[in-house]
């Protein structure tokens, strides 16, 4: 998911819940979804921890 949803933190939810039983519905076949995030994903979440922290430190 990308989009607003890539920071909403119930876009996990949103993806196993409404997707995936949409899928299921249309496509029996359908065992199940999950979350794929690529290179672009991690380094963002990898600076913004450096950033969390940076934050943190600065306020203690």
């Amino acid at each position: 998911m990308q989009g607003s949803c890539v920071s909403c933190p119930s876009s996990v939810v949103t993806l196993k819940n409404g997707v995936q039983n949409m899928l299921q519905f249309y496509v029996p076949d359908v065992l199940g979804v999950e979350q794929v995030e690529d290179e672009v994903d991690d380094v963002s979440n990898s600076e913004f921890n450096k950033l969390e922290e940076k934050l943190e430190e600065k306020d203690t």
